[in-house]
């Protein structure tokens, strides 16, 4: 892509270039945006697109103040900031170059920001959530990439400074830690401090990031239509996670869209609250776990018109649920179908205590989604992407498990 002019060129014509310019304040894509955080945004937004190569000369603090319109002295402030963050330097009697490329111990890595505690298994292609982390760590490294992982609940402030001081390509930040404040709150340090940042997760508040999103809808509509068509008419949701979660909120969607399309009349989802880890390989634990979730179905189970297909939250669910489902004296798939999410069955931890396989379940292709976030990453650090946030979906597998 040609360049615009830069340098004495554009310093003559007195103009920011186009593309960097802002809305005029009190506009509803910046709401209540500071003089100083619109000129830290326009500048950064004109040297991420490459207006100005590194070394080069910017506008001088009269004319991008003018263009601004703000005081001068809030331009030296915020040139002042962006200086302390290596992409601006000042020259006496000069003015405000672009600051010639710098190669410091992180420039050629990209940052992990995520719950685990150990580095990614790169033989792991699984649908546990660390998959994701090693499919991107696998794409970064095959990028000619290092890879730093940082778990976003150890590390302190003073430690991302330092980290982030040596201007990473960029940060990849996984679903755990955005769905939490603390999480929101660093994003949103990492996006002042003009740090390339993608996301791997759909919630609220996100929106200003690139991101890669799994259709949740899609996944649990495939579920429910799998049911429908081997004859299962009330089939009951029962969810162990908060019901405010984003992807429990689409996966309600999805069922009731199936149930709209196949003229099934959809049943209230169970929430299932305060469970034990689903993961346990004790008996006791998983014997525990079932009779938990049984005294969430005793309405349901007991009713006139009980279920005849159970839809779980996570593969893991199916096992504890089976065995709920006989504490009823149901017959587990004979009377209650199971179907459960993730394609995680094979490898669940305490599967060997218990026969019963899900009729079938969802792969979300978690190890490509961390393929695509570095890509995705990689792509905005290279300029190939529009100036605003972009969405990746990855798109839902159905998977039959149990032979019928």
């Amino acid at each position: 892509m040609p360049r615009s002019p830069s340098g004495p060129a554009l310093l003559a014509s007195g103009r920011v270039p186009a593309r960097a310019r802002p809305r005029a304040a009190g506009s509803p894509l910046f709401p209540g945006e500071s003089p100083s955080d619109r000129v830290l945004r326009v500048v950064r937004a004109w040297l991420e697109e490459g207006r100005t190569g590194a070394g080069e000369r910017l506008p001088s603090e009269n004319a991008i103040a003018r263009e601004l319109s703000v005081a001068r002295g809030t331009v030296r402030a915020a040139l002042r900031r962006l200086q302390l963050d290596g992409l601006v330097e000042s020259r006496p009697k000069q003015g405000w170059f672009r600051a010639r490329a710098r190669r410091g111990l992180v420039s050629d890595t990209v940052v992990f920001l995520t719950h685990l505690s150990k580095e990614p298994d790169p033989t792991d292609r699984s649908g546990w959530m660390q998959a994701v982390e090693s499919g991107a760590a696998e794409e970064a490294r095959r990028s000619g990439l290092d890879v730093f992982m940082a778990n976003a609940e150890r590390l302190s402030e003073l430690g991302a400074e330092e980290l982030l001081a040596g201007r990473p390509v960029g940060v990849i930040v996984s679903h755990q830690v955005a769905e939490t404040e603390r999480g929101l709150r660093l994003l949103a340090g990492l996006a002042e401090r003009g740090l390339r940042v993608v996301v791997n997760c759909g919630g609220p508040g996100l929106e200003a990031f690139d991101r890669v999103v799994f259709d949740h809808e899609s996944g649990a509509r495939e579920l429910a239509r799998f049911l429908f068509e081997r004859g299962r008419r009330r089939v009951l949701r029962v969810w162990s996670a908060p019901p405010s979660t984003y992807w429990l909120r689409e996966r309600d969607r999805g069922y009731e869209r199936a149930c709209s399309e196949s003229g099934v009349k959809p049943l209230p989802a169970v929430l299932v609250r305060d469970c034990t880890p689903c993961d346990s390989s004790r008996e006791e634990a998983l014997e525990l776990r079932a009779r938990h979730i049984a005294g969430f179905l005793v309405e349901q189970m007991l009713s006139r018109h009980p279920p005849d297909a159970l839809m779980l939250t996570t593969d893991p669910e199916v096992f504890p649920a089976a065995r709920a489902c006989r504490l009823f004296g149901k017959r587990v798939p004979e009377d209650v179908e199971l179907v459960g999410y993730d394609n995680v069955w094979s490898d669940t931890p305490g599967r060997e205590l218990e026969p019963t396989l899900p009729a079938a379940t969802i792969d979300k292709h978690n190890r490509e989604a961390g393929r695509l976030l570095t890509r995705l990453l990689l792509d905005r650090a290279a300029g190939k992407l529009p100036p605003s946030p972009q969405q990746v979906v990855v798109g839902p597998e159905l998977v039959k498990v149990r032979a019928t």
